[in-house]
């Protein structure tokens, strides 16, 4: 049983207590909420509750009152903020109400924007005018929040714009349905179920009939007056996977990293380039904000071709791993990274099984790599020779003694089918499926019952974007294999027709 209620205000916290359910809002008041009927409030109070949800409803739709402008301290007269960074503010600024945060670094007061009710949120964006103006709280690796805008125009798919925005800002792909979901409740705007195209243009939003043969067509090629209702899609509840796997904790650590690698040979210039480069990485929440220079990412690839020794190696990875989680990573061109990846897979295969370090981090740099879309129909995708020798180290990483080096392996399987999946290019699929069937098919024997439910994940995956000869090997493999997950065994089995 569901139930909506209007709050007074805005609720920052919600908690069980036993059986119930406790609220924290900013009236200042704690509600305590439970099924039992003998704990339920009085009929006038219940109505006053709702009555105060109401009234607060009909206040911030029609924005702060002139009465409330008038109290905020002027914009012309603002003083230094004392409560520290990013700290909000309303001003009165020409009779309006404005929202600014305070920028500890350039120690002065940024506006954000006007205060306006919600249903007049009209806003801009770098410059473009929307109907909608809308924050989004988005965690950041690390525990921290980041706070974006995302605009929205009346009549838009809101399946389409979250779409743009996850591409835009490197978010989770598991995060469309919310944030759409948050659109549409905001907004008022009317969806349907999305068909979605998972090519390389990301998600496109819905298809129909006159998309397809006209907007003047009322029955397609062919049909005899009536439209052709095509059979139902197969629907499977765990592939195929959704979306890749990143490793981004460590941003705290970043300056660790840092100090590492100046224990090198690093001129005081680069070593200046490092600590700007680790302040960058490390404040998550200005992303889309920030910039990673070109000229610093080429520092990291010099400095991983000049490391002698793997204690002076590792740190470049690791660094390069974090950086790839910048937009900026996206800008640098596919034959950059190329050289950073060959040189990385050539480190990983000349260390020791032992050499933990280098092995996982190596791993964790591709799997970074993989959220770059836009890079799955170019040659650090596409090429099989790279891919191969990638796999082929994959594969000796999954049956290491260390259980982070194997998980990495694995979750790099899981990418890589992924890519497989949504790959814009056959080549790349190609590419990339015959050389990872059999890392996918150790893991399959992995002792580790979580790996080989991974494994079958990705085989699953494979399967809905592979040919009869790849679904035919896999099914043979499966049957062979000691799996111990039934229901993603069934599913891949049901995705190859047996």
């Amino acid at each position: 049983v569901k139930q909506v209620m209007q709050f007074p205000g805005t609720v920052w916290k919600v908690t069980c207590w036993g059986s119930k359910v406790v609220t924290g809002c900013n009236d200042g008041y704690i509600r305590i909420f439970s099924r039992d009927l003998k704990e339920i409030a009085g009929e006038d109070e219940v109505a006053e509750f709702a009555k105060q949800g109401t009234d607060y409803l009909r206040k911030i739709r029609g924005g702060p009152s002139k009465e409330d402008v008038e109290k905020y301290d002027l914009w012309d007269t603002r003083v230094p903020c004392t409560q520290g960074d990013k700290t909000v503010k309303v001003f009165n600024k020409g009779g309006q109400a404005w929202a600014a945060q305070w920028d500890a670094i350039s120690e002065a007061w940024v506006l954000i924007g006007e205060v306006t009710g919600t249903d007049e949120n009209r806003g801009k964006i770098d410059g473009v005018e929307y109907d909608h103006v809308l924050p989004i709280e988005h965690e950041v690796a690390g525990g921290g929040l980041r706070t974006l805008q995302i605009g929205y125009n009346n009549g838009e798919n809101p399946f389409v714009v979250a779409q743009k925005f996850i591409d835009e800002h490197q978010m989770d792909q598991n995060d469309l349905s919310q944030i759409a979901d948050y659109i549409t409740k905001r907004t008022g705007a009317k969806t349907e179920t999305p068909t979605i195209d998972m090519t390389q243009d990301g998600m496109n939003g819905d298809t129909t009939m006159a998309d397809m043969f006209g907007a003047g067509a009322s029955n397609p090629p062919g049909s005899l007056g009536a439209a052709v209702q095509p059979p139902p899609a197969v629907v499977f509840e765990t592939i195929p996977i959704k979306s890749v796997t990143i490793y981004g904790a460590g941003e705290d650590k970043v300056g660790k990293a840092v100090d590492k690698v100046k224990e090198g040979k690093v001129s005081e210039s680069d070593g200046l380039i490092l600590d700007d480069l680790a302040r960058v990485i490390k404040d998550s929440s200005r992303y889309h904000a920030s910039t990673i220079d070109e000229g610093w990412y080429a520092l990291l690839l010099s400095l991983l071709n000049s490391a002698t020794s793997p204690e002076t190696t590792f740190p470049v990875i690791d660094l390069f791993r974090l950086a790839i989680l910048h937009p900026s990573a996206s800008k640098q061109s596919p034959s950059f990274w190329c050289d950073v990846v060959d040189k990385i897979v050539g480190l990983m295969e000349a260390v020791p099984a032992s050499n933990v370090a280098v092995r996982m981090l190596g791993l964790r740099v591709w799997c970074n790599l993989s959220k770059i879309r836009q890079f799955y129909d170019s040659p650090l995708f596409s090429d099989q020779a790279r891919i191969g020798r990638l796999c082929s180290v994959a594969k000796e990483c999954v049956g290491s003694g260390n259980k982070n080096v194997r998980a990495s392996a694995v979750m790099l399987v899981m990418d890589l089918a992924y890519v497989v999946h949504v790959s814009p290019k056959g080549e790349t699929g190609a590419s990339i499926g015959s050389a990872l069937l059999d890392v996918v098919l150790v893991c399959l024997q992995d002792a580790d019952v979580e790996n080989r439910r991974r494994g079958l994940l990705a085989v699953g995956t494979m399967v809905l974007a592979g040919g009869k000869d790849l679904r035919e090997a896999i099914v043979i493999e499966i049957r062979n294999s000691r799996a111990e997950t039934e229901t993603e065994e069934k599913e891949v089995l049901k995705a190859a027709g047996k």
